[in-house]
């Protein structure tokens, strides 16, 4: 005789989102479903779209008339998949949010996940115990940039932290408030002050960025959420102020107190190539922000919506639903 084990309360909203182009399997939207009947009482499904080949999703359309509460939401074109999540957290009600990568997450973490935030905790993120193979350079550029994080923007993420995150209603809240045109889940959950807590788990898959786009992820990230690169160039840049008034004062000693003064020509070259070394690294670091501030002053949309799917049944307990729909119903 099997014991019957009793569902969690709340409301549960579960995010499936990918990387640009990304189809989201429709047997995952089956495995992650059943989980949510089998766990929780009051739930959602949210797939994202992110621009993938044409006709895709179509494989979805099926299961939004065997399963409730699934909705899609398909963007206009692919997004970077941190924008990608930012369209389900901006749609999702639930008070406890599970943002997973299909490739990447199994959905069998949810219901620990869930566990978890419910026992106290803002924010519980993930943490792969399956180190990533990298080549030797990107493994030394990630970790100096993690370094680089935690010591001058007071962001501290694990070295193989993932994607995979869960969030309290609170939590969620504070994201979506932000109103910048840069929004990186892992980084802004780590920047609201909330409290935080790892979840140890081993992936099923892990992707690896390329050097050059990991390169503009960190560049993008430091520039976004910190001022400390100007501000280590403003460092940098009085430094060699200070230098050239001493030098200036070498100069006019060996003017006044030597008799013969030999042609400078190669200090010269030398001080004035460090100078246009010096101007050039302060316009691109300056360049980066004003193209920042460039993009935040035409006020564009984060992502765009096609159209949105959802499931025939909406509500999974129809005799849990919140007052607002009830009222609407009993007065139709």
């Amino acid at each position: 005789m099997s014991l019957h084990v009793p569902k969690a309360d709340g409301f549960v909203t579960v995010i499936a989102a990918r990387e640009r182009s990304r189809a989201v399997d429709p047997l995952f939207v089956v495995e992650v479903s059943e989980i949510l009947k089998q766990h929780f009482e009051s739930y959602e499904l949210i797939v994202v779209d992110n621009g993938a080949p044409g006709g895709s999703f179509q494989g979805l359309v099926p299961l939004l008339r065997q399963y409730p509460a699934i909705r899609v939401i398909r963007l206009s074109r692919s997004y970077e998949r941190d924008t990608a999540i930012f369209a389900g957290l901006d749609a999702a009600i639930g008070d406890v949010v599970v943002v997973l990568d299909p490739a990447i997450d199994s959905a069998e973490f949810i219901p620990d996940l869930v566990r978890k935030v419910r026992a106290g905790h803002d924010v519980v993120y993930g943490v792969s115990t399956a180190a990533l193979h990298r080549s030797f350079w990107s493994r030394v550029g990630h970790r100096f940039f993690h370094w680089y994080v935690r010591r001058f923007m007071d962001i501290d993420i694990p070295l193989n932290a993932t994607h995979l995150i869960a969030l309290n209603r609170r939590a969620v809240n504070a994201l979506t408030r932000t109103k910048g045109r840069y929004r990186h889940v892992r980084q802004l959950s780590r920047r609201v002050g909330y409290s935080a807590s790892a979840f140890q788990y081993r992936p099923k898959a892990l992707e690896e960025r390329g050097l050059l786009e990991a390169l503009n992820l960190a560049v993008e990230i430091a520039v976004s959420y910190s001022r400390h690169p100007l501000r280590a160039v403003s460092v940098l840049g009085l430094a060699a102020a200070t230098l050239n008034f001493l030098y200036v004062g070498y100069v006019l000693a060996v003017y006044l107190f030597k008799d013969q003064v030999a042609e400078g020509w190669t200090t010269l070259s030398l001080q004035m190539a460090g100078m246009f070394f010096l101007v050039f690294l302060t316009l691109v670091v300056l360049s980066e922000y004003v193209g920042r501030i460039l993009e935040e002053t035409r006020e564009d949309p984060h992502y765009n919506v096609m159209e949105e799917l959802e499931s025939k049944v909406l509500v999974v307990n129809a005799e849990r639903r919140n007052v607002t729909a009830t009222t609407v119903d009993e007065a139709s």
